[in-house]
């Protein structure tokens, strides 16, 4: 008999305001495209650096946001975008 795997789509990450549920006393939950999108803010906002054991962790796109726009500001904004969420953002094709 094959063993049947089921594989689930669905993404779930607890929210970061750590304000528990007034009746269950959990914590409240963020799901799918709300998951990753939050996901992907805490990315590009943190500074590399910033976060404690994985130094790397981040985007520096705050450096780039207020210099003169031109083509080479923008591909190194796209640039390090894409970058940071290749690496840091498995869920985001």
């Amino acid at each position: 008999m094959a063993e049947i795997r089921r594989i689930s789509r669905s993404f779930k990450d607890i929210s970061l305001s750590f304000i528990p549920h007034p009746v269950t006393g959990d914590l409240p939950v963020i799901r799918d495209e709300r998951a990753i999108s939050r996901s992907i803010r805490n990315i590009v906002q943190t500074i590399p650096g910033e976060k404690f054991f994985d130094l790397n962790f981040g985007s520096d796109v705050r450096s780039e946001l207020f210099e003169i726009l031109d083509f080479g500001v923008a591909d190194a904004i796209r640039d390090q975008l894409v970058t940071s969420i290749n690496n840091y953002e498995p869920r985001v094709n």
